[in-house]
């Protein structure tokens, strides 16, 4: 698991030399609790990516982007840190953290 979006999401430690998406960056000055922010951030980016993948619905598979083989790994990779925000979330009210 990853302890760079525990430790964000938890205390907001951010990993050295590195900025935040602008896209959460903007729902952070909005007021919003960091987990709250990074799963409705994750969310639109896997509706950007849907809509993105949309307009090839009917193109032919050799005239697809190279990346289209990694369509589901990169699928896969937003629902996990989704998840595993909302564990995050459980495991703190569970424990009062």
């Amino acid at each position: 698991m990853s302890r760079y979006i525990r430790d964000w999401v938890n205390d907001g430690t951010k990993p050295a030399d590195r900025v935040l998406l602008d896209m959460l960056s903007v729902r952070m000055s909005n007021g919003g609790n960091r987990d709250e922010a990074i799963k409705s951030t994750v969310s639109e980016l896997r509706e950007q990516y849907r809509k993105a993948w949309e307009e090839f619905k009917i193109t032919a598979w050799h005239k697809m982007p190279e990346t289209w083989e990694l369509k589901d790994d990169i699928d896969t990779a937003l629902d996990d840190i989704f998840n595993y925000v909302e564990s995050l979330h459980t495991v703190s009210a569970m424990t009062g953290a």
